[in-house]
């Protein structure tokens, strides 16, 4: 039997559902299954049929949301017959002209019915602020205080947006259409409440009233779909690989600071010297793992390379990678120093960060970095291979 699925309206909007699944078995498509977001239908003989939704209303802390059977049993001996249910939407159908009679006389004891939904999206809100308050408290506990923790949290969302910007953008995308449609349907039900108890009736036949909601929720979705698949493919290209003998980018080699020992891998986990090398929608980006063995010492570096879209855009990147450091308690720990070739550059025990035009360098170095002849070779050897790599 072929089936099909569909959107169906908001558990908030009663008349358009009821509208939606009529119109759907007028066209051969009978509903068969109410999901969270989808209806499924099974395909039928067109038919015209009269649907109703009458929503459960259980207690705060009843275990189950489903409606009393003694009501249901009620409407089935009213000539409706039970289709589906999806949290508090039940779905009931009749044939048209069956003479089976409206649920509610009254409009004002239908208006009972939605108080469970109204609660249902007044808590709703409480996952976004438990999350909210959970990330305030750990942050401030980590960084000392609550403006601190919400400073490194725009930092390290700032970062993303370059470092991740598909990402970014499909979870705020969602987040947008999950606080709007939560918003939207706690308004709708707040003033479908209020026509009820004025006594005016439900319209089950509204048309469509939701134009504009829909389409901007379908956006919504489809550009948070799209963003999802660019972040996947960013994920799935970002994969580390062996780092190569010879440079396949703007970063530097052991080899190149002087160091001539084996490469080797520390027993620990991403003790490997990997290169990751992929594209955001802002930035073309490198990271690098390089470990070594002389003799009794072991040398290491990291290395994060990061190429912009302008020269502007890297400007404003390296103050966030500053005050992200893993190593320096926070940005002022860095003191500037001049270096030939760059136009920027700063040190901070084992890490420095310099920029060059729109690339951006972040390095942390286990050797002796601290000494001047130490630094001046690695600022040579990176202006010479990201000058070489920007010709090439």
């Amino acid at each position: 039997m072929k089936r099909r699925y569909r959107f169906h309206p908001g558990d908030y909007a009663l008349g358009e559902n009821e509208q939606f699944y009529a119109e759907m078995a007028a066209r051969g498509w009978l509903l068969e299954k109410r999901g969270a977001w989808l209806s499924r239908f099974c395909r039928g003989e067109p038919a015209r049929l009269r649907y109703r939704v009458e929503l459960s209303c259980p207690g705060v802390f009843d275990e189950s949301s489903e409606l009393p059977e003694e009501q249901r049993s009620l409407y089935e001996a009213c000539g409706w017959r039970f289709v589906s249910r999806g949290g508090l939407v039940n779905v009931f159908c009749a044939p048209e002209g069956s003479g089976a009679p409206e649920f509610y006389s009254d409009p004002r004891q239908q208006a009972d019915t939605l108080k469970a939904l109204r609660r249902n999206y007044l808590l709703g809100w409480l996952p976004f602020l438990l999350l909210a308050a959970l990330q305030l408290a750990v942050g401030a506990a980590l960084f000392g205080g609550a403006g601190s923790a919400l400073g490194r949290w725009a930092t390290s969302l700032r970062l993303a947006w370059v470092t991740e910007t598909a990402l970014v953008a499909a979870l705020a995308l969602f987040l947008l259409r999950e606080l709007s449609a939560l918003l939207w349907g706690q308004v709708h039900t707040g003033l479908l409440y209020r026509r009820l108890r004025r006594g005016i009736p439900l319209n089950h036949a509204p048309g469509r009233q939701q134009r504009l909601y829909r389409a901007v929720r379908g956006v919504l979705l489809a550009g948070c779909t799209a963003f999802a698949c660019l972040a996947a493919i960013q994920w799935a290209t970002a994969r580390p690989v062996s780092l190569p003998q010879t440079p396949q980018g703007p970063y530097l080699l052991l080899g190149d600071l002087g160091h001539r020992g084996e490469r080797t891998a520390l027993p620990v986990k991403g003790g490997e010297s990997t290169l990751s090398h992929t594209h955001s929608l802002q930035a073309e980006q490198w990271q690098t793992r390089e470990f070594l063995q002389e003799g009794e010492q072991n040398a290491w570096l990291y290395q994060q390379v990061y190429r912009l879209k302008s020269e502007r855009a890297a400007q404003d990147f390296l103050p966030l990678l500053l005050a992200q450091a893993p190593l320096a308690r926070d940005s002022d720990a860095f003191v500037a120093v001049q270096v030939p070739g760059f136009d920027e550059a700063y040190c901070a025990g084992l890490e420095c960060a310099a920029r060059r035009k729109n690339t951006v360098f972040f390095i942390t170095y286990g050797g002796l970095i601290d000494q001047p002849d130490e630094q001046d070779a690695l600022w040579q050897a990176l202006a010479q291979r990201e000058a070489a790599w920007r010709e090439g």
